[in-house]
C-alpha cells in the first residue's frame, strides 16, 4: 500500500513519516510532497491507496481540482489543518475526509485513523 503525505511543513512531513515507518502500519511506500502541484502530480502517477492532505496549503481555485484527483485515484484522505474554523470542517466534507485531524497531530489518534483506513481498504 502506497500512503502519500502533502504537507507544507517539512518537519510534519518527516515526523508523520517516521511514525509511519517506525509503527507495524502495512505501508510499502511512503511519498512525501511539499507543493499542491507536487501533490496533484503524485495522486496521478503514483496512486497512493492514502493521503494525509494538509488543507492549508490548498487555494481556492485549486480546490476542484484536487477534488477530482482525490476522488479518481485515492481511497481514503486524512485532512490536517492549523485552523479549527468551520470552513475547514466544509472542505473535508466536501473532499469526503476520512478524518480532520488538527495541529499538532496527537501520534495515537493519526495511527489510529490510518489503521482504521488501511482495514477498510482491505474489507472493499
Amino acid at each position: 500500500m502506497k500512503l502519500l503525505i502533502a504537507d507544507r511543513d517539512e518537519t510534519e512531513r518527516l515526523g508523520i513519516r517516521w511514525l509511519v515507518t517506525s509503527s507495524s502500519l502495512p505501508f510499502t511506500s511512503v511519498l512525501l510532497a511539499s507543493t499542491l502541484e507536487e501533490t496533484l502530480k503524485i495522486i496521478e502517477s503514483e496512486r497512493p491507496h492514502v493521503v494525509i492532505l494538509e488543507l492549508d496549503m490548498m487555494k481556492e481555485d485549486s480546490f476542484s481540482e484536487m477534488k477530482w484527483r482525490l476522488a479518481d485515484y485515492v481511497k481514503k484522505v486524512i485532512a490536517i489543518t492549523t485552523e479549527a474554523t468551520f470552513a475547514r470542517a466544509m472542505e473535508g466534507i466536501d473532499l469526503q475526509v476520512e478524518k480532520l485531524l488538527m495541529k499538532p497531530l496527537s501520534p495515537m489518534q493519526l495511527q489510529s485513523t490510518l489503521k482504521k483506513s488501511l482495514l477498510e481498504i482491505e474489507s472493499q
